[in-house]
């Protein structure tokens, strides 16, 4: 599951703000908000994270009262909208809405608009969602999804009694949404969309934990557990996002334990070893050591059944994981717990190549070395080429691995509003200095 667009207003000090996350009309894989803080990146995360999950789990993640732009909170509507798609790498494992089946028959890869609201005075999300072609909702962009069901219902009504008008030999025209619909397909596409609107197919999603609608949220708390004490993993759909809002503890290595005497133990420690090992993204590690529940037999056991192995001038040297300084700790815990979504949410391993789906991530260079994080970015790409990383930073040493559409700046204008701006330039044809001084505000003495 891909985000496309978002257009969030009355957000905090959101007021009325869109952004785009597709380039040359794909889903742009990598997203990087710049900013001083203040400037909503942190809560822009958290708003992807809550319109991919529909009102229900919305409203069980964030802490709504807290949400509205408190300069005028009784006056405008709090609303998010978003489309998505989903990509073709995993269509053998995503599962659809019962009800879509037969929508998309011919077309297998939708798009999805969700919306949610919150009416002034009031402390609860309401939304709604659709299915729709991806070039339908581009095209849309602007248009609200109609709210009352009423009108849904009263439009599929007329679809289909023109439907039975053309099956009786009386030719018919009409527009939906501003658009002429005379073929076939696209009167299928357009049906079928209203059908399906009727239904909430993201909150049937979400309700179900269907396996394919992937989404993974990662706050500023990203602390190693000690082997054995996750919990079991109830919902699926909230335990991915709960660490960014602040309500959970990752999982991370814990999934060793889960996955025990199940054929994902072995393919999640050769997954890590893969990132952490061949591909380098921290020094000095060769080696990943994660045992299950056998062997335990006292307290150093527990803590020494997941460690690393070290080589520190030709010497090698385990380490438990939680012994970890935090650096390798944060990055350690949100890969890990990432790759352990993942196979939870299909069932089954698979490639690191293979996983789509997104991944939100607040300051992902926290507690990382500038040298470290010079190598972080161009790791995650080549490691996780389909999956979507929209993050947050306060680093310099991250934007020279990004092309100049991977980021995007946001400031606060005259009235205190949040806005969104390009790049002055691309990072990678300036010096130290200068990206200092472009992106961050800060100037030589």
């Amino acid at each position: 599951m891909y985000i496309n667009r978002l257009h969030v207003k009355n957000l905090k000090r959101m007021r009325d703000l869109s952004l785009d996350f597709t380039h040359e009309g794909k889903p742009r894989m990598w997203t990087v908000l710049v900013a001083e803080n203040g400037a909503c990146k942190t809560t822009l995360l958290q708003a992807i994270a809550l319109v991919a999950s529909g009102s229900d789990r919305a409203n069980q993640l964030a802490d709504v009262p807290s949400l509205p732009d408190l300069r005028r909170p009784a006056e405008d509507s709090v609303q998010l909208r978003a489309d998505f798609e989903f990509g073709t790498r995993m269509e053998k494992w995503r599962v659809f809405p019962e009800a879509s089946k037969v929508f998309f028959k011919e077309q297998r890869s939708p798009g999805l608009r969700s919306s949610l609201d919150i009416e002034p005075r009031q402390s609860t999300f309401r939304g709604t969602s659709l299915f729709a072609s991806v070039n339908a909702l581009a095209s849309s962009a602007d248009n609200h999804l109609p709210s009352d069901s009423n009108v849904m219902v009263a439009r599929l009504k007329r679809l289909l009694s023109e439907i039975k008008e053309e099956e009786e030999g009386t030719p018919f025209s009409w527009k939906l949404e501003g658009e002429d619909v005379r073929s076939d397909a696209a009167l299928l596409s357009w049906l079928g969309g209203y059908a399906l609107a009727l239904q909430n197919p993201l909150a049937e999603a979400r309700a179900k934990s269907l396996p394919g609608w992937f989404v993974a949220g990662y706050g500023t708390q990203r602390q190693l557990p000690v082997p054995l004490s996750a919990s079991e993993l109830k919902d699926r759909v909230l335990n991915r996002l709960e660490p960014l809002f602040g309500k959970a503890p990752l999982v991370g290595t814990g999934f060793a334990n889960q996955f025990a005497d199940t054929p994902r133990f072995e393919p999640f420690i050769h997954a890590l070893e893969k990132v952490f090992v061949d591909n380098h993204l921290l020094p000095h590690v060769e080696a990943v050591e994660l045992r299950g529940r056998g062997g335990v037999t006292q307290p150093g056991d527990l803590v020494r059944s997941h460690s690393f192995e070290f080589a520190f001038s030709g010497q090698k040297t385990k380490i438990p994981a939680t012994w970890l300084s935090q650096g390798y700790q944060s990055t350690i815990a949100w890969i890990a717990d990432l790759i352990g979504q993942m196979y939870l949410d299909i069932g089954e391993a698979i490639p690191l190549e293979d996983m789509e789906g997104m991944v939100l991530i607040d300051e992902l260079d926290l507690h990382l070395h500038p040298r470290w994080q010079v190598r972080l970015v161009p790791v995650l790409k080549r490691v996780f080429p389909r999956m979507q990383f929209i993050v947050t930073t306060h680093s310099p040493m991250l934007l020279p691995a990004l092309e100049r559409h991977e980021m995007i700046m946001l400031r606060l204008d005259e009235h205190g509003d949040v806005v969104a701006e390009a790049p002055p330039t691309w990072p990678k044809l300036m010096t130290g200095s200068e990206i200092y001084s472009s992106f961050f505000n800060i100037q030589k003495p």
